[in-house]
């Protein structure tokens, strides 16, 4: 239940995003998804802890798993958008 929890959340949704075009230091990303520093570092360690992205030196870059979730969560929107 815990990784549902995260996940539901735009913020790491927005960073999955992100980091499945490049990878991104933390100002790179905090500039796109527009939060604080401190709930950025809070959200980055609970990806991490996750296994959903990352870190070797400064820069995140998003896992296998992180790329499967994302898929997911956009084949979920897609799929809400057929309105059946």
């Amino acid at each position: 239940m815990q990784i549902l929890n995260v996940l539901l959340s735009y913020k790491v949704l927005k960073v999955l995003r992100e980091l499945s075009l490049k990878p991104k230091t933390k100002e790179e990303l905090r500039e796109s998804v527009s939060t604080s520093v401190s709930s950025l570092l809070q959200i980055l360690d609970k990806m991490i802890e996750l296994g959903l992205i990352e870190r070797e030196d400064d820069t995140f870059r998003i896992t296998p798993k992180g790329k499967f979730i994302l898929l997911i969560q956009e084949t979920v929107r897609k799929y809400e958008k057929l309105n059946f």
